[in-house]
């Protein structure tokens, strides 16, 4: 009788024990396909802010919960983002780069950097666009000389700026 408690105490903590672990520790996989569009049309110039929008359907019946999203450009980890998202649901975030320079641009989106939760096809949970900034076209200074001759009448500011174009001006001429 006594080891009969025993064992029926042993067989409650087990159970208890592989339920608690199942909670905590058990994750169902997620299904995931994402993609990428770019907001906005071409050609892109340095410091001319570009949207990209990054859409994210939840294929599957599990949800994914704080799901985190890394955005990289050129292979550097530049933006954090943090979703949420029921079974069969979709979500959009969009994300704004501005490129310093001329130059390409490789723009990554990818769910579960750290690979955390169990996403059945990781390929699909990524999604990447390419864009090439281009040098802007500059107008030599010389084609705003003209401006230089603005009467000086209009304001304090007005008068300044004239005075420092005809400077610039008679620097460039000679």
């Amino acid at each position: 009788m006594k080891n009969e408690i025993y064992v029926l105490i042993v067989l409650v903590i087990v159970v208890l024990g592989v339920l608690i672990y199942l909670r905590l520790f058990y994750q169902p996989a997620i299904s995931l396909q994402v993609s990428m569009s770019i907001g906005a049309k071409g050609p892109f110039y340095p410091y001319e802010t570009i949207p990209f929008v990054i859409h994210i359907n939840n294929t599957g019946s599990a949800p994914a919960k704080n799901l985190t999203f890394g955005i990289y450009v050129n292979d550097t980890p530049t933006m954090i983002y943090k979703v949420t998202l029921p079974g069969h649901k979709a979500t959009a975030i969009t994300y704004n780069y501005t490129p310093i320079g001329a130059a390409n641009y490789s723009i990554v989106a990818v769910a579960d950097p750290g690979k955390l939760y169990n996403i059945q096809n990781r390929q699909l949970a990524r999604a990447s666009a390419n864009i090439t900034c281009i040098a802007q076209k500059t107008q030599c200074l010389t084609s705003y000389c003209h401006m230089a001759t603005l009467p000086r009448k209009r304001g304090l500011r007005l008068a300044v700026a004239a005075t420092l174009l005809q400077r610039i001006c008679r620097e460039i001429t000679t």
